[in-house]
């Protein structure tokens, strides 16, 4: 295993990094390959004094993708590579963890480690490195699981689809989104990706960094066509969906109308013994990575043709899709079709109340956006009460519905205010967005 570090400006931050593996792993450290193509003599003055590791320096600015392909190529690298940001610490037994799990699993392509500052399931609560620490004295037992993504922090790529020409896309000058798109590019080729859930990263930045993951990648909009990438799915529908496993031997079967890239389907995957997943979207290119793993079709729900031969879904899924629609009446009485008796539908619905949205009302605007309440996409408007309405017109008995959103402050001062003059109540203005469990009626 070889270990590219990726450096930035930050010099006593590589320090500690580089001095945390000079003390910790010793003689049984892989050989480390410090990579600085920022074009700055900030770490360079140091750097070119150390003997314990190779320092790859440019000093013309390169695109991450250039500077990587170079390394490999340059240094004849034929071997596993992990590459990592100058933030990370591994903590004990991490990296023989980590190459466990890339060649335990032989369709990986890649592994990756949980860390305080990755989200979702790579995220692992500690309080402090102390902490951290003392999780990976805990944590020996080797545990992997399959991923749709992996967060560009620290990664293990294995030889074969590293070290295989010009491995990296040399277009993008941002680091994340060189290594998302190689990640869709090898997912799309059939390769998979894992989380060891027994190695652990300690990032330098504290708990109170969360790592955001670049979502609106424009390599990916211009390579594959694929405008958001959608990995963690929605979480707010896959929380409720988590009370409705299965309770027979059957395969529970779940659609999803609007499912992007599969980012929902994929964590429902996970929840259920035996599973089969269906999806479609009107995006062709992002159905190409969810066909990775589900069933898929495009297809336009307001064009009431879908069918896939056997028409009897357990689960129906709309996220955040129904506001998007021209008629989403309709297009609930079309799903009564899909679904079995008994089948439900699970939405997840933006509230056209919410404060912030009565705020903009109340002084007279309504600011058109590109994401979130006001997304200009929006074409069908929906409150607590309209939500209620429109299932039992469309024949569904609603079984649970529950919502996400906070008040505080002059929010909730206001939200009291319009309680006083109207007759909602005060959890519609807080809502900003509702989930819906409705079961077919007949």
């Amino acid at each position: 295993m070889k270990i590219l570090i990726h450096t930035d400006i930050q010099l006593e931050r590589t320090k500690t990094v580089l001095e945390y593996l000079r003390n910790t792993y010793f003689d049984m450290l892989p050989e480390v390959i410090l990579v600085d193509y920022t074009g700055t003599d900030i770490i360079n003055a140091w750097a070119t004094g150390q003997k314990d590791f190779t320092y790859v320096y440019f000093d013309e600015k390169v695109t991450p993708g250039m500077a990587f392909n170079q390394v490999i190529e340059g240094l004849e690298i034929n071997d596993d590579v992990l590459i990592s940001d100058n933030y990370h610490i591994p903590l004990i037994n991490s990296f023989q963890h980590l190459f466990n799990g890339l060649h335990d699993n032989a369709d990986a392509f890649a592994v990756g480690p949980v860390s305080n500052s990755f989200l979702s399931e790579q995220h692992i609560d500690w309080s402090d490195a102390e902490d951290a620490l003392s999780w990976s004295e805990r944590n020996s037992e080797a545990s992997y699981e399959e991923m749709l993504f992996l967060y560009p922090g620290v990664i293990l790529f294995k030889k074969e689809v590293i070290c295989a020409g010009k491995t990296f896309c040399e277009e993008d000058t941002d680091f994340e989104n060189m290594i998302t798109e190689k990640c869709v590019r090898e997912f799309m080729k059939h390769g998979r990706m894992y989380i060891c859930r027994c190695s652990g990263f300690w990032d330098l930045r504290g708990t109170d960094y969360r790592y955001i993951a670049q979502t609106d990648n424009e390599l990916l909009e211009k390579k594959y066509g694929i405008h958001y990438l959608n990995i963690r799915g929605n979480d707010s529908l896959i929380d409720i969906l988590k009370e409705y496993n299965k309770t027979q031997n059957d395969t529970v079967r779940v659609l999803e109308i609007g499912c992007d890239c599969g980012g929902t389907l994929f964590r429902i995957k996970k929840q259920f013994d035996d599973v089969k997943l269906f999806g479609t979207d009107i995006n062709e290119a992002a159905l190409k990575y969810a066909s990775e793993f589900a069933d898929v079709k495009i297809n336009n729900i307001e064009d009431y043709n879908l069918d896939f031969g056997e028409n009897d879904f357990d689960i129906i899924i709309f996220g955040d899709v129904l506001e998007h629609l021209r008629n989403p009446l309709e297009a609930l009485l079309f799903c009564k079709k899909l679904l079995r008796p008994g089948g439900i539908i699970a939405a997840s619905i933006p509230n056209l109340m919410n404060i912030e949205v009565m705020k903009y009302l109340l002084d007279g605007f309504f600011p058109y956006a590109e994401y979130g309440l006001l997304d200009k996409t929006h074409i069908h408007m929906f409150t607590y009460n309209e939500i209620i309405k429109i299932f039992g017109e469309a024949g569904y008995i609603i079984e649970k519905m529950s919502m996400v959103g906070s008040l505080d402050g002059e929010n909730e001062k206001l939200a009291d205010e319009l309680v006083r003059l109207g007759k909602a109540e005060k959890f519609m203005y807080q809502a900003y967005q509702y989930q819906v469990v409705a079961r077919l009626t007949s």
